[in-house]
């Protein structure tokens, strides 16, 4: 859906396009984050690079440059933020808030947890079960927030998830 704004803007040049493009491209590491498990991949090397050692709630030691990311693309999103209506405006910043105090909040207590008493047990399973939530309730929102964006601006989506030549036949 953010892809399909980013489109539309392009073709429009809207002055916020490099913004819808950036945010779908975002989405898409996102998702590619989530199945591959990326940044877990990535604690160990950055905790080197930091000459970490226990580190407590940076014990999972990817949230120190997720929190630098963060930082970065609110500063730069700022602007593109400011200038959409203010109801999916708080709808994207919620969606945000909600997706991040899962990903980096809980993932930050989780971490403690895990330092102390590793990883099977049910403490640190309910940890990942409310990181998990949250992320998914925030994609929900986010979604929401676009979809109301589509309607607010007048905008069609259309997606083919089949290929309309071969049912054409087929029937």
């Amino acid at each position: 859906m953010t892809a399909g704004v980013a489109k539309f803007k392009h073709v429009r040049e809207d002055r916020f396009r490099y913004h819808w493009i950036i945010l779908s491209l975002l989405m898409i590491c996102a998702s590619v984050d989530e199945a591959a498990s990326i940044h877990e991949i990535s604690v160990e090397p950055i905790r080197q690079l930091l000459g970490a050692s226990g580190t407590g709630s940076l014990y999972f030691a990817w949230v120190v440059p997720g929190i630098a990311f963060v930082a970065a693309a609110g500063i730069l999103f700022a602007r593109f933020l400011i200038h959409l209506p203010s109801a999916i405006r708080n709808q994207m910043l919620l969606a945000a808030g909600i997706f991040l105090s899962g990903a980096i909040g809980v993932e930050m207590l989780g971490a403690e947890h895990f330092e102390l008493w590793g990883r099977q047990n049910q403490t640190f399973s309910l940890y990942c079960a409310a990181e998990e939530s949250l992320e998914l309730l925030g994609v929900l929102v986010y979604i929401r927030a676009v979809l109301a964006y589509l309607q607010q601006s007048r905008l069609e989506l259309t997606v083919n998830f089949a290929d309309s030549q071969r049912l054409s036949r087929a029937a």
